[in-house]
Order: C-alpha cells, then structure tokens, then sequence
C-alpha cells in the first residue's frame, strides 16, 4: 500500500498499530490508501495518454504534410495535375480523383483526432476499470499494428513508427490494467 497526501505518493509513509492481533495501518491525516492495483491503473493512465498525444501529433503532422502539403516538383507535380483535370460522375457527383485523395486524407485526419480524444477519456477511466478495458485496447493495438502495416506498404517510414509507437504505448497500458498484485488477488 501506498499512502498519497497534498497530491504526492509516500511509500511507507503510514504508521502501524496492533488490533485485535492484527497490523493495521494508520495513515497520516489528510492521505487516502490506495492498492497497488491502482498503482498499475495509473500506469495504464500515464500510458495512455502517451497514445493520446502521439495520436494528435500524428494527425496534425499528417493534415499539415499529407492533406494540405504542396506535391514536390516534377512527377508528382504531373500526378497531382492529372487528378486535379479529370473529372468524372461518381454516385451522382461530379469528381476527380484530387477530391477523393483530398477528402480521404481528412477523414484520416479527423479519425486521428478524434481517437486522441478517446485516448485522453480512457485514460481517465483506466484508473477505476483498467481490467474492463483490455478488449478496446487489444483492438486498438491491433488497428495500429495494422496501421503501421498499411503505411509500410502505401506510405513511407514516418508514419509507421508513430503508429507503432502508438501500438507500443496502448500494449502497454493493456498490461498494466491487467496487472493485479498478489497482495490484491488475495483480498478476493
């Protein structure tokens, strides 16, 4: 256990009576008791909020370069041009395939923000019900897993190594939300 007062973490900072035979622990006054389950959750926390921010970043540096970015001169002039002109109907609308790249680029900027935002509440919920968590965060890890994938293929190096890392960080608070101490296994 841990004693947590004025917003600090004090190991071992309680004082130990007897009672009825037994040790019980006597925290200072204005400090709350936690478990090490909770210590775990807020690593899950911590964890997850990392992924948040990655998330976020990874959306703006994907609207700012590969949505709004200018095409480098040359080929990729020439392709951009190519689908800028060409327009033709598609499900009743008139379109090129610029405003398709163009609209598909934001969405997965849009997603990206919006996952962010559902990283940072997750976190905040991962403190109380880290264990409830693991199968959103599983699929996560695997979408990002799949991501990383993708962007290997299609894309270039950047985006597979914050994807990964994103991955990375969403496996780990998975672990952590699941770890339980013996200590607390054993109150059950």
């Amino acid at each position: 256990m841990v004693a947590r007062g004025g917003g600090k973490c004090v190991k071992g900072a309680l004082d130990w009576a007897g009672f009825a035979g037994k040790l019980v622990a006597i925290p200072p006054f204005g400090t709350e008791i936690y478990t090490e389950q909770e210590d775990t959750d807020m690593r899950a926390q911590v964890f997850l909020r990392i992924a948040a921010v990655l998330t976020l970043v990874h959306a703006v540096l994907h609207t700012v370069g590969g949505v709004f970015g200018k095409a480098d001169p040359g080929a990729a002039t020439t392709a951009v041009e190519a689908m800028q002109a060409n327009h033709f109907m598609a499900l009743g609308a008139v379109r090129t395939y610029w405003e398709f790249y163009r609209g598909m680029g934001l969405a997965v900027s849009i997603f990206l923000t919006i996952e962010a935002v559902v990283f940072w509440q997750l976190a905040s919920v991962a403190r109380e019900h880290g264990r409830a968590l693991r199968p959103l965060l599983a699929t996560f890890v695997v979408a990002y897993v799949a991501m990383a994938v993708n962007s290997y293929l299609y894309f270039f190096f950047a985006p597979v190594v914050v994807e990964l890392l994103i991955a990375a960080f969403i496996a780990m608070a998975f672990v952590s939300a699941g770890k339980e101490s013996a200590r607390v296994a054993a109150l059950r």
